[in-house]
């Protein structure tokens, strides 16, 4: 994984692939301290990640209070 300083943060570039559909999200900041990832759905629904019905729903919370979020594999 190459690393790079972006606004004062530790970034990548990630690349999803899903259901044979590949994106390349840029700029990905890398939280040393987070116990989980979180991305966000609308910049991945393009290749055919979306919640639904049989999805896992979890709840997480930080700073700026709790979000729920579903969970794809």
């Amino acid at each position: 994984m190459k690393t790079y300083i972006c606004v004062g943060h530790i970034c990548t570039n990630l690349e999803i692939t899903y259901n044979r559909n590949s994106i390349v999200l840029r700029n990905i900041v890398i939280d040393t301290g987070a116990v989980q990832s979180i991305i966000n759905s609308e910049f991945v629904s393009e290749i055919g990640i979306k919640a639904e019905y049989i999805d896992e729903f979890m709840k997480t919370y930080g700073i700026g209070g709790e979000m729920l979020f579903f969970v794809e594999r």
